[in-house]
C-alpha cells in the first residue's frame, strides 16, 4: 500500500470562524457550483454540488440543479473540483512578528486554515500583529506554557489567573511540571472556563491526567512509559536524568529521545489497553506529531532527501543554516563519535510512535493533526501538516481518517462542529482555490504568495 493522499484538484474553504479576519467579508456572495462535496463524518459524496458564501458565512450546500443562487452572487464554475473545509495544524509555535510573517501566507497558501499555537504569542498579539497580513488564519493561542516548580512566592492559582486575564484560549502545560502543581493549574483552570492540554508531566500518569482533564496530549509523550511493566522504575529513572536541566535545549535529547529500551521490551498489552480505554472514555484527544519525530532525525541525520526539499525555499536562510547538523544547538553538546547513536534513537522513536498510533487507533482513540512547526523545528509552515496527514496514513489510518484528524477533529475537540469543520473534505496538497471568510483566494493569487514567501526569504537580511 501506498502511504499517501491521493491528489485532486480542490478549494478549500473557512467561512464561518471569521474572527481572525482583518477585513469585511465581500458584500456579494459566492457561490462554488460543480463541485463534488465529501461528508467528513462517512465519506459519502454530493456530486455536481453548490455551496453558497454569504457575510462570511457558508449559507447552503446542496445539488446545484436545486440550489437557489442568491441574486447578484458571484458564480464560480469549479465543475469537477472537489471542496474540503479549511484544515487546522493543532501544534504551532509563533513567537514574534518575524515568524509571524514568515508563517502566516505559507499556512493559508496550503489550506491551513486554522491553527492552535502552542506556545507563544498570546491572542491579543496575533490579532495586532496579523494586521499587516491580508489573509490570516483563525487561531487558538495559549501564550506562555507552564513548567517546572512555581517560582517563589507565586501561587498557581495566580499563574493561571495572570494568563486567563490576558485573553489566553487554554493553558499549555510541560513536561517537568510536579504532579500537585499540575492539579492545581488544571483545577484553576476549569474554575476560569479554560481547558487545559500540552505534555504529560513525567511525575503524573497518564491515567490520571486524563481523569483529571487534560484535553489533549502532545507528541505522545511518557506513553511508552505508562505502559511499561517497569513504569514506577523508569519514571525515577527518567526524573532523574532531567533534574537539573532546566532549558529546552539540554532537556530535548532526554526528554524527547531516551534511548528506546526498555520502553519497547517492557510493553505491557494489558496496562495499554486499559489506558488507551481510558482516553477514549474521557474524550482525551492525542496529537501525535508524528512528522516531528520523523524531520529530526532526516534533518539531523543529514539525510540528502531532506535537504533537497523544495519547500525549504521559503525558508529564511539564517533558519535552514541553524538546522544544519554541525551547526544545531541541539547536537553542540552531543560529542561527534555519539552523534550517530543519537540520529538512530530518533529514528527509533519515530517508528515506535507509527506503531503507538496505529494501536490507539484500533482501540478508538481521537487524533489531532499537529507538526510543531517552529523557527527550530526543521518544518515548513503549511507543506508540514499535508506530511503530517500522510504520517497517519503510514501509522494505519485510511486517507479519510487521516484528514479527519485535521477537520472534523478539530472542530469537535474545539467546540465549533455547527460552525466548522463538517461542510466536506477532499485529498490532498494540489489546491485550485481558498476561499477565506468569504473571499476568494485563486490558483493566480495562491501562486502570487507562494512567490512572494519565496522572494522574502532569498533577499532577507539575517536580524
Amino acid at each position: 500500500m501506498k502511504h499517501h493522499i491521493a491528489a485532486f484538484s480542490l478549494f478549500v474553504l473557512a467561512c464561518p470562524f471569521n474572527a481572525a479576519a482583518q477585513q469585511p467579508p465581500p458584500s456579494l456572495p459566492l457561490a462554488v457550483a460543480g463541485v463534488t462535496v465529501i461528508d467528513v463524518r462517512d465519506g459519502s459524496r454530493t456530486r455536481h454540488a453548490t455551496i453558497v458564501i454569504d457575510a462570511g458565512r457558508i449559507t447552503a450546500v446542496g445539488a446545484s440543479a436545486l440550489l437557489r443562487i442568491p441574486p447578484g452572487a458571484r458564480v464560480l464554475n469549479a465543475r469537477g473540483k472537489y471542496v474540503i473545509p479549511g484544515l487546522w495544524d493543532l501544534h504551532t509555535h509563533i513567537q514574534n512578528q518575524r515568524e509571524l510573517d514568515v508563517f502566516f501566507p505559507l499556512l493559508v497558501a496550503h489550506g491551513i486554515l486554522g491553527i492552535r499555537d502552542t506556545g507563544g504569542l498570546l491572542p491579543r498579539e496575533f490579532r495586532e500583529l496579523g494586521k499587516r497580513h491580508q489573509y490570516v488564519p483563525h487561531v487558538v493561542a495559549c501564550g506562555t506554557a507552564v513548567d517546572g516548580p512555581a517560582p517563589a512566592g507565586v501561587a498557581d492559582a495566580a499563574i493561571v489567573d495572570s494568563l486567563a486575564d490576558q485573553g489566553v484560549d487554554y493553558i499549555k502545560v510541560l513536561s517537568m511540571l510536579p504532579r500537585e502543581r499540575f492539579l492545581a493549574i488544571v483545577a484553576r483552570a476549569k474554575q476560569r472556563g479554560l481547558h487545559v492540554a500540552g505534555h504529560v508531566p513525567i511525575a503524573v500518569t497518564a491515567a490520571e491526567a486524563s481523569d483529571a482533564g487534560l484535553r489533549t496530549m502532545e507528541h505522545l509523550d511518557e506513553i511508552l512509559l505508562n505502559i511499561s511493566s517497569r513504569e514506577t522504575e523508569l519514571r525515577a529513572a527518567r526524573l532523574a536524568a532531567l533534574s537539573g536541566r532546566t532549558t529546552f535545549v539540554d532537556q530535548v535529547l532526554i526528554q524527547a529521545f531516551p534511548p528506546i529500551e526498555p520502553f519497547l521490551s517492557d510493553w505491557s498489552d494489558a496496562k495499554a489497553s486499559a489506558l488507551f480505554k481510558k482516553f477514549v472514555a474521557n474524550h482525551t484527544w492525542q496529537t501525535p506529531t508524528l512528522e516531528l519525530y520523523r524531520v529530526w532525525g532526516a534533518a539531523l541525520g543529514d539525510d540528502p532527501l531532506f535537504w533537497k526539499n523544495p519547500n525549504l525555499a521559503f525558508m529564511p536562510k539564517d533558519w535552514h543554516d541553524s538546522w544544519r547538523p554541525e551547526r544545531s544547538q541541539f547536537l553542540s553538546g552531543v560529542p561527534p563519535s555519539e552523534r550517530p547513536g543519537v540520529i538512530l534513537r530518533m529514528k527509533a522513536w519515530y517508528r515506535s510512535q507509527l506503531d503507538v498510533v496505529l494501536r490507539m487507533h484500533a482501540a478508538g482513540v481521537g487524533f489531532l493533526a499537529g507538526t510543531d512547526v517552529s523557527q527550530w523545528n526543521f518544518m515548513v509552515p503549511g507543506a508540514s501538516l499535508h506530511d503530517e496527514l500522510a504520517r497517519f496514513v503510514e501509522a494505519g489510518l485510511s486517507p479519510l481518517e487521516a484528514l479527519q484528524t485535521a477537520t472534523i477533529n478539530p472542530a469537535q475537540y474545539l467546540g465549533i462542529t455547527d460552525s466548522a469543520g463538517t461542510i466536506a473534505i477532499a485529498n490532498a496538497k494540489r489546491i485550485s482555490a481558498v476561499v477565506l471568510g468569504g473571499r476568494l483566494l485563486d490558483r493566480t493569487e495562491l501562486n502570487r504568495m507562494f512567490d512572494s514567501a519565496r522572494q522574502r526569504a532569498a533577499t532577507e537580511a539575517t536580524p
